[in-house]
């Protein structure tokens, strides 16, 4: 898990609530491995966003979070975990309009193979994406600089990429390139 140990290591609680709200069937045993610190997380979580991080033990490892001092990334291939994470993966859901998609090879929090297989896998289904990546080397890791620095060409680039769909302009594709 990229976040974990990071400046944001306390969004686990997001992802795990996440689960927790859209697989309620396997809530009791997903919540089972956390310990008194990862409920209070994940309590914490319930109601934070992301400029709440400060409050949310950053930078402290997920393994202070479980009952048996694993850390969470331990239980992802194991059910129930395995299938929800299956079912979230990115990609598994073609959107139906061209995308733009742009990414920091070196983001610390959203890492570039996850990223690459959910555009790979838009492309094998007909999907046309314009897909930039940005050889932005590794700045101050585990602190989510690094994604927030990619952030900065993306967003530039995604509203000129916006501007020309809604002008009619051709859609970029760099799919197969």
């Amino acid at each position: 898990v990229a976040g974990d140990g990071s400046i944001l290591s306390g969004g686990i609680g997001w992802v795990v609530n996440g689960f927790v709200a859209a697989y309620p069937d396997d809530a009791e045993e997903m919540l089972a491995v956390f310990n008194p610190e990862g409920r209070a997380v994940l309590d914490r979580a319930a109601d934070s966003c992301v400029y709440d991080f400060p409050l949310m033990n950053p930078l402290a490892p997920t393994t202070r979070y479980t009952l048996d001092g694993r850390p969470i990334a331990d239980y992802l291939s194991a059910e129930p975990w395995a299938s929800a994470v299956k079912r979230q993966e990115l990609g598994n859901t073609p959107p139906s309009v061209p995308m733009f998609v742009g990414q920091n090879a070196a983001d610390d929090l959203v890492l570039v193979t996850g990223v690459d297989t959910m555009v790979g896998k838009w492309c094998a289904a007909g999907v046309s994406v314009d897909y930039q990546r940005y050889p932005i080397p590794p700045v101050l890791e585990k602190t989510v600089v690094g994604h927030g620095v990619g952030l900065l060409p993306a967003a530039a680039q995604g509203l000129e990429w916006l501007d020309a769909q809604f002008a009619g302009g051709p859609t970029g594709n760099n799919c197969g390139a």
